[in-house]
């Protein structure tokens, strides 16, 4: 998933700015103050919204540039992968659940619906805020791996796409239903299971068909 293209309107020192992203490595440079911090953070709240409780503006990017301005910010953002574009619209309220909130597919002009507590972030990127701050997301302090793969839901992605050549599909998860499968046509004794039923039938079939010609 690739960001072309951001519009930001009354979010931070931004009252309109618009930045467009070539492909290949794109670098943000700037002084002190000069609104890179913003930039990030309003990829971040454009994605995935922001459900702290933190009161203070420097650890809730929500009161920081939302809750403490006259104009409440919106913005769009043109997003692209291999085959499809998308257009993210979000106008802010006070919290997540007051935004409004589009995802369109901008070749096809159809919008595609979010599910329950679904963020365009889980959507586009398949991974929650957690693992994106941990990896795709390269902010002031860096990023890391959590210590906890079981819990990083873009570290088994990436697991499973080194396994199997999928995202989607565990090398273990495959093992075992193929597992369950097995030996739900032979178990582990040989002497239950849907293929061994089946031996049964046909050679007490075969034993009918002798006696019936003798």
């Amino acid at each position: 998933m690739k960001i072309d293209r951001i519009s930001i309107e009354n979010f931070g020192r931004f009252q309109h700015k618009e930045l467009t992203f070539p492909d290949g490595l794109v670098v943000v440079y700037g002084l002190n103050e000069e609104g890179k911090s913003t930039i990030l953070d309003f990829i971040l709240l454009m994605l995935y919204g922001f459900k702290g409780m933190k009161k203070d503006a420097r650890e809730n990017p929500r009161h920081r540039y939302i809750n403490n301005t006259a104009l409440l910010p919106r913005g769009v953002m043109y997003l692209s992968d291999e085959t499809v574009h998308y257009r993210l619209e979000r106008r802010f309220g006070s919290t997540n659940g007051r935004d409004e909130i589009s995802l369109i597919n901008d070749d096809t002009q159809e919008s595609i619906p979010l599910g329950l507590e679904e963020t365009p972030g889980d959507y586009l990127f398949h991974c929650d805020i957690e693992a994106f701050l941990r990896t795709y997301f390269i902010y002031s302090q860096g990023a890391s791996f959590a210590a906890d793969r079981k819990t990083d839901s873009l570290s088994q992605r990436l697991e499973n796409l080194q396994e199997t050549g999928s995202e989607d599909q565990s090398y273990l998860a495959a093992t075992l239903l193929l597992q369950k499968q097995r030996e739900a046509l032979v178990s582990k004794s040989g002497k239950k299971g849907d293929l061994v039923e089946k031996l049964q039938v046909l050679e007490n079939k075969r034993i009918e068909y002798f006696r019936a010609g003798e």
